[in-house]
């Protein structure tokens, strides 16, 4: 990858025989390749150039196609970036879905219930988006209040998805079947925007502490004392397991943590090069 062009998003399919990731750089044209890895010869299979680089991208296994994401706001920007349809067959863009107004794209999620539907979110123009993947058009829109939410992250916890804002200290709730807005509870006091979901609880760093929350009217269910204070973008669970970078700037990774996510309790810290 070139230099200061970080991996937006790394999936690695349930059979374990193929990774994907995709890279973003330049400034207010994005550019960047979508990757196919092969993980059995540890090698890549493809790296396709997209318009606009990849800021986010999600898979469809069964249909083993890709909806990737781009970049392009600022000055000269044409605000009518569309979702680009992937083929992992033939390593190629088969399909633009438009969706306008578009130009700062930052995050995509296929139904968890109807693989027919994604949803994906508009940095620029604040709006979360409902999109019939058949059909190829957008369904339903919603725009937020920059001034109050302005998105920054979803959790994403079985149906529901929970709104992280950068400039709020509430998380917004959003039923991910019906697209509907379904309240919001508070973020603990000294808690960062680092969180996750894991057996149906919200978690958060803040300090040196990671509190469990409920996602019901948010109240801290634990506070767990990792004896550090570290600098996490987001909390990732997987089994009984939680992984977190610790970044020396938003830009420099320095660590690679792993936590025992029942206890909290530092498994391996992992310097990046």
């Amino acid at each position: 990858l070139p230099s200061f062009t970080p991996v937006r998003r790394f999936i690695v399919d349930s059979d374990e025989t193929t990774a994907f990731f995709g890279w973003l750089g330049g400034a207010d044209k994005g550019v960047g390749n979508f990757v196919v890895f092969d993980l059995n010869s540890f090698q890549v299979a493809a790296s396709t150039p997209m318009e606009n680089g990849v800021p986010d991208f999600a898979v469809d296994e069964n249909t083993r196609k890709a909806y990737v994401l781009g970049f392009w706001a600022g000055g000269g920007a044409p605000n009518k970036l569309s979702i680009q349809e992937y083929d992992i067959s033939t390593n190629k863009v088969v399909r633009n879905i438009p969706v306008s107004p578009s130009s700062d794209q930052r995050a995509i999620a296929i139904d968890p219930i109807n693989a027919n539907y994604l949803y994906m979110t508009e940095g620029d123009f604040n709006i979360i988006r409902k999109v019939e993947i058949s059909a190829g058009k957008e369904l339903s829109s919603l725009k937020f209040n920059k001034a109050d939410i302005h998105p920054y992250a979803i959790i994403r916890g079985d149906n529901m998805g929970y709104i992280v804002g950068r400039s709020s200290r509430k998380i917004y709730k959003l039923d991910l079947r019906s697209g509907q807005l379904m309240g919001s509870i508070p973020l603990p006091n000294d808690a960062s925007r680092a969180g996750g979901y894991y057996q149906g609880e919200l978690y958060f760093y803040g300090g040196r502490y990671i509190y469990s929350i409920n996602p019901s009217d948010g109240s801290v269910i634990k506070k767990f004392d990792i004896g550090r204070e570290i600098n996490p973008i987001t909390l990732t669970f997987f089994n009984d397991k939680m992984a977190t970078i610790d970044f020396e700037t938003m830009m420099v990774g320095g660590r690679l943590l792993f936590f025992d996510a029942r206890t909290m309790t530092l498994l391996k810290s992992i310097d990046l090069p």
